[in-house]
């Protein structure tokens, strides 16, 4: 079976950047050791309840599938931590992400100082010009401007990369990295309609982010 669509369906049992998942890639390798392992081992790791181990060996893949089709029709490929492209960043961090949906190129980004920009969705006057000021300078420095996308602060950062002079030129503007080709960097999907709330991006979204500076 195709690992990324193995890498969906352990973050949908498990979750993203969990201590239970990150517990278990260190015990079995990897999510297809987890998907692989037999009854007894998954028991005998002491990590899991006998439920999660009864959904484990179910191997029910119905709802990644989903996942992996509704990307691939949005021209997203799929990256594990063994894939060659995936993040060297990202890898390194504490419970790196399982999968991530890409679109483009993420080579432009290789090397590249790239500064995490994290705020109120609710910012003052004073914070959303001092916000603009620092994410323009910054952009037009060349340097890439990354958040999670939320409306209030992160929304002026963005709006100020993307003003910058020559962003069509370097790509200064991300969601969780973005170039000048469209490259989009996902942790996760979302079904279509999703809102941009405090629920569907939550806080552990920001070890991504940090992990781009």
């Amino acid at each position: 079976m195709d690992t990324r669509l193995i890498a969906l369906w352990f973050t949908g049992l498990f979750g993203r950047g969990t201590r239970r998942a990150h517990e278990l890639i260190e015990i079995f390798g990897s999510p297809a050791g987890v998907f692989s392992a037999g009854g007894e081992a998954l028991r005998r790791c002491g990590v899991l309840r006998e439920k999660e181990v009864r959904a484990v060996l179910a191997h029910d893949t119905r709802e990644a599938e989903l996942q992996y089709e509704a990307a691939l029709r949005e021209g997203c490929r799929l990256l594990t931590p063994e894939d060659e492209e995936y993040p060297d960043r990202l890898r390194h961090i504490y419970s790196p992400p399982a999968v991530l949906f890409v679109r483009g190129s993420l080579t432009p980004l290789a090397g590249r100082l790239s500064v995490a920009v994290v705020g109120t969705r609710r910012p003052d006057e004073y914070g959303l010009a001092v916000t603009t000021q620092l994410a323009g300078a910054l952009a037009a420095a060349g340097v890439v401007v990354v958040s999670g996308m939320a409306v209030g602060t992160d929304q002026a950062a963005h709006r100020a990369a993307i003003q910058a002079e020559g962003y069509a030129d370097s790509g200064r503007v991300a969601l969780f990295t973005c170039n000048e080709d469209g490259t989009l960097t996902f942790e996760k999907a979302y079904e279509t309609g999703a809102q941009p709330d405090m629920v569907t991006f939550t806080p552990d979204d920001s070890r991504v982010l940090t992990a781009n500076e």
